[in-house]
């Protein structure tokens, strides 16, 4: 130990600018043997000091560590074996696993600063948990540095692992009884991706794009994965190469894709279809390091291995990963000829994060009985990988390189690889839009740049192997399947089949049969109806439609169309039919109308020995039964009023129940006076009524005023009601219902109204036919 102390009292001008390191956190010994490694020949000690596999022999990062240095030069020479002793390697730490058993413990930690305090303080956060950092009051220059550090900056740093005090201890966290107490921090890496608040929230509106997390194989990785064990080894990864940021540092990953460039050996790019990540290898891992020496460019590679942080001055700024590296702990050559194992068939836990149900409207083999194996709207990521067959509509062309097939299902992306790309490309050019298409292709992820929500498809695309064109379309169509500028409703109905091609449209033929089969279902499973059929021809029934004639072959005999098969279905009843049911067509001409169709189809139900209230449930159960699951739910029972109740609260037979504005029934307020005498016939008693409105001074006053006055008007020509209407502000609304309403009283009328000025209070006063519409 002396002859250590000795060689290394030569260095006083290393001693001023490093002495800080020389406080008493760890003993002098260790402190001295740290100061004793430069990392390289003509240049002070890096701050990585016990970064990396701590082995006096060797530097992971640059090579072969120097000898102790000497006065006046920097040493060659290997390293003395005396300067090793009493080196404790620190632990690799992470921030969620410190406990008290670990005090006394020195660490070696890496994470994110969630937040700091009193400028000592620094709460520092990783995929584990979260720990508490604290530096000396005497360690000023910590306390200066931790003063300039950033919230979200990734740190790395050396620390003991001591108790907290008594007052201090936090329950709320996993690691609150212990805190690590700094000695060096060895990196910083201030925010360029993210931000966070302090409670862990993204901010939003200063980050970049959103790595996008998924192992779904994309079309640049089809290109290396020639064979079903390839793709199945891409399946099992963990992460992708492009995703890979500071959030993920001290997590372990694995990682698949091909050598992109390689090193000095210990360093490798590793790239897949989403993007590269730099690899770190072990010399001293002798295992990992043969592989990887072997290894040519394009190898494909199966990796293990941790994220940390990369050194400041080796940071990348040309790549989405430059400020993070892989540690390689394992490392696999892909065998393309190796044969499928059963492990290698169950990715269930790689579960797709992107992977959607499909939808109800498609539900059942639809591709049964056709030359496609999957419809254009059921492709996702689960798919990757598989061989498919796509027959429907050509939607759109791009770059002789991209394409769109739609069918009555949905759309997916197609991409003609490069190598195909003169062939099939120029086929593709050829073809005009809206022709039938059959392809045939390898379903693929897409990158992440070109994943859209805006499709059920959007996580995938086919990469083409044959194109076959089935039904060439002209090349003046009427009009082109976009949801954008579409035509008008002349020309959608002219060219119906074209019409029928938009979303929307088989959507609602697709729900309309969805809901009827369910309404049978129902009927006949559940409650023992039996669907008829009934004549379409039949004999005239007179009512309030006209009907349509269909004339017979017999001279002055006609056939009608039946109106509805009111008559039909009583000769079942009749018949001992007794719970029937049809969806059936009716026809009836009420002429030109846009609330009237010529023809229309309505549910039809008749059962026997019932009464009002058993219907109401009937069609009640009915509805819930069949109502479709992508809409809002249907609460039962339903609301259920009168007649009576709708004519008097919101005086029509039809009310919207969304109008909260009811009628309010003032008739024990009314006193008679020379403006607005009472009946006296004690008929018209009976038949007299007083009804009130409020209308809140939010709403459109102006229509308002145009109403009352053709409601005033009409009044005064065929009827001898009368209508008030009272404009009350905050201050003056007493006068202006006195000046107004003369023959109630204004108090009353305000505490039944429960009145909010200002407001606008409209009274009807006469008989009930006159009042009430």
């Amino acid at each position: 130990m002396l002859t250590f102390l000795w060689k290394f009292t030569g260095y006083s001008q290393y001693l001023k600018k490093f002495g800080t390191a020389l406080k008493p956190v760890f003993d002098n010994t260790r402190i001295l043997t740290m100061m004793a490694y430069p990392r390289g020949p003509g240049g002070p000690p890096t701050r990585r000091s016990y970064h990396d596999d701590y082995n006096y022999e060797y530097d992971c990062q640059r090579g072969p560590m120097q000898q102790p240095f000497m006065p006046g030069r920097w040493p060659q020479g290997p390293v003395h074996p005396a300067m090793t002793i009493d080196v404790e390697k620190p632990v690799d730490a992470n921030c969620g696993e410190l406990r008290l058993r670990d005090r006394g413990i020195t660490v070696h930690m890496t994470g994110r600063v969630q937040y700091q305090r009193l400028n000592r303080f620094i709460c520092l956060r990783d995929s584990h948990g979260t720990t508490q950092l604290v530096a000396l009051e005497e360690r000023l220059d910590l306390i200066k540095r931790i003063r300039n550090i950033p919230l979200d900056s990734h740190i790395e740093i050396i620390g003991l692992v001591e108790r907290r005090p008594a007052n201090t201890i936090n329950t709320t966290m996993a690691t609150g009884e212990i805190e690590v107490i700094i000695n060096e921090i060895l990196d910083v890496a201030a925010p360029k991706r993210k931000l966070y608040e302090p409670s862990g929230e993204e901010v939003a509106g200063r980050t970049g794009k959103k790595a996008r997390s998924s192992i779904l194989i994309t079309s640049g990785e089809i290109a290396h994965c020639g064979t079903e064990a390839v793709r199945r080894r891409f399946l099992q990864r963990s992460h992708n190469c492009g995703e890979l940021n500071e959030s993920k540092v001290n997590m372990d990953v694995t990682l698949c894709g091909w050598i992109e460039s390689k090193r000095n050996e210990r360093f490798v790019v590793l790239r897949d279809g989403y993007g590269a990540a730099q690899l770190v290898i072990n010399p001293i891992d002798f295992a990992v390091s043969r592989v990887v020496q072997n290894a040519e460019p394009n190898t494909l590679l199966t990796v293990r291995g941790r994220v940390s942080m990369r050194p400041s001055h080796q940071r990348n700024t040309r790549m989405a990963t430059g400020n993070i590296e892989v540690k390689v702990s394992s490392v696999e050559i892909i065998d393309p000829n190796e044969p499928v194992t059963d492990d290698m068939l169950d990715v269930s836990s790689n579960k797709m994060e992107l992977q959607e149900p499909q939808s109800n409207l498609s539900s059942g083999d639809v591709n049964s009985y056709c030359e496609r194996t999957h419809t254009c709207g059921q492709l996702r990521g689960s798919d990757v990988g598989k061989d498919v067959v796509l027959c429907g509509w050509l939607a759109s062309q791009r770059t002789n390189r991209f394409a769109t097939i739609r069918d009555g299902h949905g759309t997916t992306q197609l991409l003609i690889p490069t190598t195909l790309e003169p062939t099939l490309g120029k086929i593709l050019e050829q073809t005009t839009l809206e022709s039938v298409i059959k392809v045939t292709g390898t379903v693929c992820a897409r990158p992440p740049e070109q994943v859209t929500d805006k499709l059920a498809t959007g996580e995938v695309e086919v990469v083409l192997k044959d194109f076959i064109l089935l039904n060439p379309a002209k090349k003046e169509m009427p009009f082109l399947v976009r949801e954008h500028n579409r035509p008008k409703e002349p020309l959608r109905m002219k060219y119906r089949y074209i019409d029928l091609r938009f979303s929307d449209m088989q959507y609602r033929l697709r729900l309309r049969s969805r809901v009827l089969m369910k309404m049978r279902e129902f009927l006949i499973n559940q409650r023992g109806f039996t669907e008829v059929e009934t004549p379409t021809l039949f004999r005239r029934t007179p009512g309030g439609a006209q009907e349509y004639i269909v004339p017979t072959r017999t001279e002055d005999r006609f056939y009608s169309l039946v109106q509805s098969p009111q008559q039909l279905k009583q000769l079942l009843m009749v018949g001992a039919m007794d719970r029937y049911f049809q969806v059936a067509r009716c026809y009836r001409d009420e002429g030109a109308r846009p609330d009237r169709q010529p023809e229309f189809t309505q549910m039809d139900i008749e059962l026997s020995f019932t009464d009002r209230d058993s219907i109401l449930s009937l069609v009640e159960e009915l509805l819930k039964a069949s109502w479709p699951e992508e809409l809002k739910t249907l609460h039962t029972p339903f609301p259920v009023l009168t007649y009576h109740d709708a004519m008097h609260s919101y005086g029509s037979d039809k009310p919207d129940l969304s109008f909260d504005k009811k009628l309010t029934d003032i008739n024990g307020l009314i006193s008679g006076d020379k403006k607005m005498p009472l009946p006296q016939n004690p008929q018209d008693v009976g038949n007299f009524t007083a009804k009130a409105l409020v209308i809140g001074s939010n709403d459109n006053v102006s229509k308002l005023n145009s109403s009352f006055k053709e409601c005033e008007e009409l009044l005064k020509s065929k009827s001898k009601a009368k209508l008030f209407m009272v404009k009350c502000g905050a201050n003056n609304w007493r006068q202006a219902m006195e000046a107004s309403l003369t023959f109630v009283n204004v108090d009353q009328l305000k505490d039944l109204l429960d009145l909010s000025m200002p407001c606008t209070v409209v009274v009807g006063i006469g008989k009930d036919t006159e009042v009430l519409p």
